[in-house]
């Protein structure tokens, strides 16, 4: 665990190893309520990420309280919804065909978004066409989420660049925040994935021999960090923390450190993924596509 502190200004600790994540997770005090915008830096980092993850008033499914009954209600259908289509992907059909043939050189680099985007937008509506506009709309939600400069992010939101954004993205999902986010914002995971994938597939000797399951192991990709911040004064893991404490779980960090895939989806935890079935299952379908497997 890593503390950062600025009196008056900063508080923050920084989780980037496995059994710190999962001890954070555990502690009953450490949720996703960001009630307290103080100290200062605290409150304008969350005034930032809230302002983003937000659609007409309400928060993303990824920024809701563990004390939500109508969050965790919407997380276990969305699971229950997304694993029972995961089958139907593993076998490599026919709807990954235009992703296969990107993993393996044909067509534009920057097409990837596009029609990952697609594929992820047909998990929430059956007729979802992605395009150059929504993959625009999901690249400028990712640019918000990481923007330093305060001045470009003022001025994005004064020009509705960021509501423009979210509206292009939340018609096609009919403002279902979870489609919203997972066009939006997860999606940037499955690219990145898919691109250490083509690494992959471009090895001969990796091609041949690699199970679908052993790419996916080495393809997935974890957010680069998520934010908890708590409720009460508490401990974890020797390390002290004051209410308001903002807790950055640094996700990518851990899976590269432990390579446990677990952690990628935040599995078994209050606020696992409701992809984590899906995910894995799309990602072995487009191998098994690819590699001529079915």
């Amino acid at each position: 665990m890593k503390a950062k502190r600025i009196p008056g200004l900063l508080r923050v600790i920084e989780a980037s190893e496995l059994n710190e994540i999962r001890a954070v997770n555990e502690q009953p005090e450490v949720d996703r309520q960001f009630s307290s915008r103080t100290p200062l830096l605290n409150g304008l980092l969350l005034s930032k990420l809230l302002g983003v993850l937000s659609y007409r008033g309400k928060r993303f499914p990824t920024m809701q309280s563990r004390q939500s009954a109508c969050r965790a209600h919407d997380q276990n259908t969305l699971w229950d919804q997304l694993s029972a289509k995961a089958s139907f992907f593993r076998d490599g059909p026919a709807e990954l065909e235009s992703v296969a043939a990107w993993l393996k050189g044909i067509g534009e680099v920057h097409e990837v978004g596009i029609l990952l985007q697609e594929l992820v937008g047909r998990a929430f509506e059956p007729s979802y066409k992605a395009s150059e506009e929504s993959w625009a709309a999901a690249v400028t939600l990712a640019a918000a989420i990481q923007a330093k400069n305060p001045i470009k992010l003022f001025s994005w939101k004064i020009t509705g660049r960021i509501r423009s954004a979210r509206n292009v993205l939340a018609a096609k999902v009919a403002g279902d925040r979870a489609g919203i986010h997972g066009t939006g914002i997860a999606i940037h995971n499955l690219v990145v994935a898919l691109n250490s994938m083509k690494v992959l597939y471009g090895d001969i000797g990796l091609r041949e021999s690699l199970l679908p399951e052993e790419a996916v192991h080495r393809s997935l990709a974890a957010p680069a960090a998520v934010l908890r911040q708590a409720t009460a004064p508490g401990s974890v893991c020797g390390c002290p923390f004051k209410k308001g404490t903002i807790f950055v779980l640094k996700l990518s960090e851990a899976f590269k450190r432990s390579g446990h895939d677990g952690i990628v989806f935040q599995r078994g935890s209050w606020n696992q993924c409701p992809a984590e079935q899906w995910v894995p299952a799309l990602l072995a379908g487009i191998w098994v596509r690819a590699t001529n497997r079915r």
